[in-house]
């Protein structure tokens, strides 16, 4: 693993926390989305970018997505506020939209 790619998976494993990850999957599965997932983060403030494709399985973080990162970067510190969207492989396209907000707190946006 390169160093900027190993930097860059801690610098978001610090704001994308295994608890960060149940509550946006859970919003995924709530406006059923079907596995794998597709992550894509924004750090608003540095423009750094998180993507990862992963099938989460209930409960569990096996495998993990920072784990399967396709792509990061880590220009500046990571910190909310942080832009998501997660992307579900069933052909209904609707996306889960929301941000990590500067509490560290999930805040989904709402239907448009």
């Amino acid at each position: 693993m390169t160093t900027q790619r190993a930097d860059a998976q801690r610098a978001w494993k610090a704001v994308l926390t295994p608890g960060m990850f149940v509550r946006i999957n859970k919003a995924g599965h709530d406006k059923q989305l079907k596995p794998p997932f597709t992550l894509v983060a924004v750090a608003k403030e540095s423009c750094d970018v998180f993507v990862s494709r992963y099938n989460p399985k209930p409960r569990s973080f096996e495998p993990d997505p920072i784990e399967k990162m396709i792509h990061g970067t880590k220009a500046a510190p990571i910190k909310p506020p942080i832009l998501i969207t997660l992307f579900g492989s069933s052909p209904n396209r609707y996306t889960v939209q929301g941000e990590i907000n500067e509490a560290g707190e999930w805040a989904p946006y709402s239907e448009r």
